[in-house]
């Protein structure tokens, strides 16, 4: 508990009428700290050689008994595995000191030469008596084929864009109706939102189609809207003007779209294959 002694900011708000010792018993003391180092010399311990001689590290560990010089090959004792023609002789036998000679190469082109006598306990296979194509057609491993590349393979000749598969893939109702807005001035723009509707019956690049369609309606209903709050106008010309505006329209529609399918046509987009349904 806080009394006054501890600072002004435990004192009470009012002053008490007396002070009265708490009934707790005092706290006891702590032992006394001591530092670490203390005890520790005055002075940095000097460490160096033994004053008494030791035995030397090389002495500890007993020397063999017989020396071998690294460079001389182990000595194989024969026994009946492996003595004569086994194929442990075979993998530990001494190898060929000359190299062996293969048939002529794409690398060195050189001719096929008999083997020199080294003691080797068969003969070498030359290259020329590999098959060159295993039993799958596949080259046969080791050969020269075999790490060559493949055969380049030309690429197809893309095939030839007509107008007849232009119009197909934009459908030719769609067409038909923005000819029909480009010719009659009056129904223009009843006709390019008909094409727009039709535009869901592409078959090549559909989303981008659609896209300009939704240009060229947003253009007609802003070029509308500015047009009859620019004057005073009645309905006859406020229409009379939107349908030049719409005209104008179909006919950039028409080559915008077929440009379009064009383009999907160059970056390898086909229509899909409908099945014959007639048999």
């Amino acid at each position: 508990m806080a009394t006054w002694q501890d600072g002004p900011e435990y004192a009470p708000i009012e002053r008490p009428d007396e002070f009265s010792t708490p009934d707790a018993a005092p706290l006891g003391t702590t032992e006394p700290y001591v530092q670490p180092s203390a005890n520790a010399p005055l002075q940095r311990p000097a460490f160096g050689d033994p004053q008494a001689p030791v035995i030397a590290l090389a002495d500890l560990v007993p020397a063999p008994e017989v020396q071998r010089d690294p460079t001389l090959p182990y000595a194989v004792v024969s026994s009946a595995v492996t003595s004569g023609d086994s194929a442990w002789t075979a993998v530990h036998s001494q190898a060929p000191t000359s190299p062996i000679a293969t048939s002529a190469s794409p690398w060195t082109g050189g001719t096929s030469a008999p083997m020199a006598d080294t003691g080797w306990p068969y003969a070498p296979m030359t290259t020329s008596a590999l098959p060159s194509q295993g039993p799958t057609g596949l080259p046969a491993p080791g050969t020269a084929q075999w790490f060559a590349p493949p055969p380049y393979t030309p690429q197809p000749a893309p095939l030839p864009i007509t107008a007849r598969d232009l119009v197909n893939a934009v459908t030719p109702a769609m067409l038909i109706v923005l000819a029909l807005g480009g010719l009659i001035h009056p129904v223009s723009p009843i006709t390019l939102v008909i094409a727009w509707a039709l535009s869901t019956r592409a078959t090549v690049a559909k989303r981008e189609i659609q896209l300009a369609f939704v240009v060229a309606v947003a253009v007609l209903a802003m070029l509308g809207l500015f047009i009859g709050l620019a004057g005073a106008l009645d309905f006859s010309e406020w229409w009379n003007g939107l349908s030049w505006i719409a005209l104008i329209l179909s006919w950039g529609m028409i080559v915008a779209v077929l440009l379009l399918a064009r383009r999907a046509f160059q970056a390898g987009q086909r229509p899909p294959v409908r099945p014959n349904t007639w048999g």
